[in-house]
């Protein structure tokens, strides 16, 4: 079965135990992650006599969770915290690429609808080619930009 953009993949429970799992264990990270920011951003504007925030080394130290980054532990935490934000974001890269194809498989159309009814397209084709009115005013009164018209009189052209 193919995946489908925001549909389950799977309803086997230990997929669904484990998708849960690191979904959670994700959001933990980055809540420890946004909370060593605030910390560090508290620190700064206090003016604290301590060394907080980015030292010569490139490194963060955390003084209310006592995260330091300088230690292995502190860089083995923030690489997992890259790696599970790379693989949520390539989930959803799967996901939207497998909705799209799906969706063009079914003969949808994708993009942005028209601001303009087939008849005012065909109006304003008729009122350029007929010379009753310039590409100019055509957009004024129907308010959308010259280039609409000229990509649809282009569009008229060539389906002759």
């Amino acid at each position: 079965m193919a995946a489908r953009s925001g549909r389950k993949l799977s309803h086997d429970a230990s997929c669904d135990y484990m998708r849960c799992y690191i979904t959670n264990f994700a959001r933990l990270l980055l809540v420890l992650l946004v909370k060593v920011c605030e910390s560090v951003i508290t620190c700064e504007n206090d003016h604290q006599e301590q060394q907080v925030g980015a030292v010569a080394s490139g490194t963060t130290y955390s003084f209310a969770e006592n995260l330091d980054t300088t230690s292995s532990a502190g860089r083995a935490m923030m690489q997992m915290v890259g790696v599970f934000a790379e693989f949520e974001r390539s989930i959803i890269r799967e996901r939207t690429k497998a909705g799209l194809a799906e969706a063009l498989k079914a003969g949808r159309k994708l993009g942005r609808r028209f601001k303009l009814s087939e008849a005012d397209r065909q109006q304003i084709v008729y009122l350029v080619r007929e010379g009753k009115m310039t590409a100019a005013d055509c957009a004024r009164t129907y308010h959308i930009h010259e280039s609409n018209v000229s990509r649809l009189l282009a569009g008229a052209k060539a389906k002759d």
